[in-house]
């Protein structure tokens, strides 16, 4: 029974499969020693899925942190700031869920203990269906805001006419991404304890059905939840460009301007670091249709090398949002010199709207250049 839910397990979730040769000097499951060429896979994996995400976190959970502390000062929050502040939280979540997951790994290389390396990887599907879900929720969510600035550059007053509606777009993008992703979490079926305290799992019966693999999972998840939201925001983020050239040609620009440009600006920055972060996935979607065998995702194998990598991105399409809006926009950098030093030097002018208003008055710093 354990030898067979051990090889249901290992195509239960993409990190599963990764965690193989993850034990320093050992097979993480079976416990034979490895050969100098899996030494090479073992660190090549342990030092980008392990170390360097678990660093690339460290950094992303409390910029993050000042992010939504910093946009949600303002009692009357635009749309464009909801759905940001809501991003960032989603962030949060994701970047701890990878930082348990570096842990677990690297937990997983300095110990003996079988029973802890069977229960671990139980619980690492389960992260795995988190972070799916996460991922589902982020992508949606930053189309929603692109297509949200594309409309408050063009079209001013019908953001402003249904301020309600937009704001319901936050929950509306988290419940469809916990709704489609939920089968994920019920993947498997507990069967029992042994003496031992190995929990036994098996896979349910629809999880392993073609129609849930290749359909709900294959294709369906990558066309609704990568490939429609990355076109959208693409195109969102090609218009709105457009759009800011064509003001910036009809003359000088009032200062509510210069700071709707500048928050677009750093949302076209969070658009490409999106697309080029997540590029690699159905890269490796494509992989996994043509490299079938169970030993192209373990060492060796051509997906084995892409998965840590593809991890690797997600996390710092996660962890950089914080430093965009930083460089982009002025006032974003005075409250957060403000909100870290308390200084008058650094305080924002009392007068100042929010850093994501377009009706600001206040000084907005140097004017950017025009956007290609």
């Amino acid at each position: 029974m354990q030898d067979s839910t051990a090889m249901q397990l290992s195509t239960a979730s993409a990190q599963t499969s990764d965690m193989e040769n993850s034990l320093s000097g050992h097979d993480p499951w079976t416990g034979s020693p490895l050969s100098q060429h899996d030494y090479t896979c073992h660190w090549y994996y342990i030092i980008i899925n392990s170390i360097t995400v678990a660093l690339v976190c460290c950094i992303g959970i409390p910029a993050n942190v000042l992010t939504g502390l910093v946009l949600s000062k303002r009692k009357k929050k635009s749309p464009t700031m909801v759905l940001i502040c809501t991003l960032a939280a989603l962030d949060i979540l994701s970047l701890i869920g990878q930082g348990v997951a570096s842990i677990l790994k690297i937990v997983a290389t300095t110990t003996d203990d079988v029973i802890l390396k069977a229960n671990v990887r139980i619980f690492y599907h389960y992260l795995g269906a988190y972070g799916a879900t996460l991922m589902t929720a982020t992508i949606n969510l930053t189309a929603l805001i692109m297509w949200c600035r594309y409309k408050a550059i063009t079209s001013k007053h019908v953001i402003r006419e249904q301020r309600k509606t937009w704001k319901l777009m936050s929950p509306l993008a988290i419940g469809i991404a916990v709704i489609y992703q939920l089968p994920r979490f019920f993947e498997l079926k507990y069967i029992a304890t042994t003496s031992q305290g190995i929990f036994i799992f098996q896979r349910n019966s629809f999880s392993v059905s073609p129609l849930y693999e290749n359909v709900y999972k294959s294709f369906l998840n990558f066309t609704l939840f990568l490939y429609v939201p990355i076109t959208l925001m693409t195109v969102m983020a090609f218009k709105a460009t457009r759009a800011l050239r064509s003001k910036c040609q009809k003359g000088p620009m009032t200062l509510a301007e210069i700071n709707q440009r500048q928050i677009t600006v750093s949302l076209i920055g969070v658009v490409g670091l999106s697309v080029v972060c997540y590029c690699l996935a159905p890269v490796r979607n494509i992989l996994l249709y043509f490299y079938r065998d169970p030993s192209d995702v373990v060492c060796g194998g051509v997906v084995f090398y892409v998965t840590p990598v593809l991890v690797l991105l997600i996390v710092v399409n996660c962890s950089l949002n914080f430093f965009i809006y930083t460089w982009c926009t002025e006032r974003f950098r005075r409250q957060v010199a403000r909100l870290l030093c308390q200084s008058k030097r650094a305080a924002v002018s009392p007068h100042a709207t929010d850093i994501f208003s377009t009706n600001s008055t206040a000084h907005v710093g140097p004017v950017l250049p025009s956007v290609a």
